[in-house]
């Protein structure tokens, strides 16, 4: 994942952690996961750009 720091103001290391460590390597789960943390810092009042990248690499490509 990468994100600006806008992404990183209200939401921590950890809360990231959690929602990525062990999950499914698929990428609507992904997608949702990434949706539900933009959503979490809307909800905390960011003001500053909220944009988040996520990745997913094939080990069989």
């Amino acid at each position: 994942m990468l994100c600006s720091d806008g992404f990183r103001h209200v939401v921590s290391e950890d809360e990231i952690f959690q929602e990525f460590n062990n999950i499914e390597n698929n990428e609507i789960i992904m997608k949702d996961k990434i949706i539900k943390l933009v959503e979490l810092n809307k909800q905390r009042l960011e003001n500053d750009n909220i944009t988040a990248i996520i990745l997913h690499l094939d080990k069989n490509s």
